[in-house]
């Protein structure tokens, strides 16, 4: 969307997003009953500094995910396109694990997600990897 002077206010309109109080810290087992209002003031702070540098971004996305809130159309095509790379380079990893008639025990995204996976198996590490430009998958075992 490009802002405007007409959408600034609708745009930046600010919802609450919770609060804190001593009873929240007295539920957890806290002993407030010495605790002062600068003392508060200064958690509150934390908790939004947390909130916002941490959990604010995941928390936004899967709540609006939840919520059904739409993706712009080219996020969404290069959300899309990721998947299918993660998808295409997961189904030759455990490809490459069935052609050594190998077990796997465990898979792990390394990278950037659906750039590499790595397997440990019965056969060794099977370590796969997607070039997102031209879409190869290649695969190296190494030894356990």
């Amino acid at each position: 969307m490009k802002l405007t002077n007409e959408n600034y206010a609708t745009m930046y309109k600010t919802f609450s997003t919770g609060s804190v109080c001593r009873a929240d810290l007295e539920d957890l087992g806290f002993d407030t009953s010495h605790v002062k209002d600068s003392k508060m003031e200064e958690f509150a702070q934390k908790l939004r500094d947390d909130y916002h540098g941490y959990l604010c971004k995941s928390g936004l996305e899967s709540s609006a995910v939840a919520l059904k809130i739409p993706l712009h159309t080219e996020v969404e095509k290069t959300n899309n396109r990721i998947a299918k790379l993660e998808q295409r380079l997961l189904n030759l990893h455990l490809a490459g694990i069935s052609r050594k008639g190998a077990e796997a025990w465990n898979l792990g995204w390394y990278s950037a997600p659906g750039e590499r996976i790595e397997s440990k198996t019965t056969k060794g590490i099977l370590v796969s990897c997607i070039n997102r430009t031209s879409k190869k998958v290649s695969h190296r075992w190494h030894r356990r």
